[in-house]
């Protein structure tokens, strides 16, 4: 497809660093460690900033789900280039 412009270069950087961030606070919520190890919580709801981790997740997912619509009607021939024609249209950085 011509490779990816600056500007969406920058973008993938910033969203892939929120993307890994946001797991590695889930991981941190999620496991505790313990003299015997590391330990699964069983009991999330119950965790005293779930609330918001809760509004953190409700508000990352939809941006997600948008952007993988976008990367699969990108593979897609027939919407692809209509896409990349807008694309060439933005003149950014």
């Amino acid at each position: 497809m011509g490779g990816l412009p600056r500007w969406e270069y920058i973008l993938h950087l910033f969203v892939n660093g929120f993307h890994f961030a946001s797991i590695a606070v889930f991981l941190t919520v999620k496991l505790d460690l313990t003299q015997q190890g590391i330990v699964i919580v069983q009991n999330f709801y119950a965790y005293e900033n779930f609330k918001l981790f809760q509004f953190v997740a409700q508000n990352l997912l939809p941006g997600s789900i948008l952007m993988a619509i976008l990367h699969v009607a990108l593979v897609i021939p027939t919407t692809a280039t209509p896409l990349n024609t807008l694309r060439s249209k933005i003149m950014c950085c």
